[in-house]
């Protein structure tokens, strides 16, 4: 297995999956890089039992992530314990000639359900079938399907509310 090919082809799309659930981007960077370890670590004890490595790859940065988000949260909450939460903006998308663009869909898919979210991160940017990510979330597929144009509709009108506000 070409482990640079499998960074070069999934690494972006799963670091934007992982953002989710990480409160900035150093963690989710984090949660990706601990992925492949995972992933690399276990191919090397057993290769038949990942026959699927960028499914793998992406429950494990999941999980990772979820991890991570859950230490970081404890470790914000410790530290600064008297001062009120401050929402800091972290770009999800690099578009050089729109920021305007890149913080508006930044903000829009944060504020999707989870569900439609993580579907259309890993359609659109993990590039899995519906069926993939029916097996990897434990759904039918139609109901992956369902989120995903649910998503894709609340973005549009989302992001449309912004362009004319």
């Amino acid at each position: 297995m070409n482990w640079n090919d499998l960074y070069n082809e999934h690494g972006q799309a799963l670091l934007l999956y992982a953002r989710q659930w990480c409160g900035s981007m150093a963690d989710a960077e984090e949660a990706v890089q601990n992925a492949f370890v995972k992933v690399w670590k276990a191919y090397e004890k057993d290769p038949s039992k990942i026959t699927a490595p960028s499914r793998y790859l992406y429950r494990s940065v999941k999980n990772a992530a979820i991890d991570l988000s859950r230490m970081s949260v404890r470790r914000y909450k410790r530290e600064t314990e008297a001062a009120g939460f401050q929402d800091q903006y972290e770009e999800w998308f690099h578009n050089e000639n729109d920021s305007t663009q890149n913080e508006e869909l930044s903000v829009a898919l944060k504020q999707l359900p989870e569900e439609q979210r993580e579907v259309i991160i890993l359609k659109i940017w993990g590039k899995l079938t519906f069926k993939d990510i029916a097996e990897e979330l434990g759904e039918s597929q139609n109901t992956v399907a369902s989120r995903y144009r649910y998503g894709l509709k609340h973005l549009s009108k989302m992001v449309s509310k912004g362009a004319t506000a």
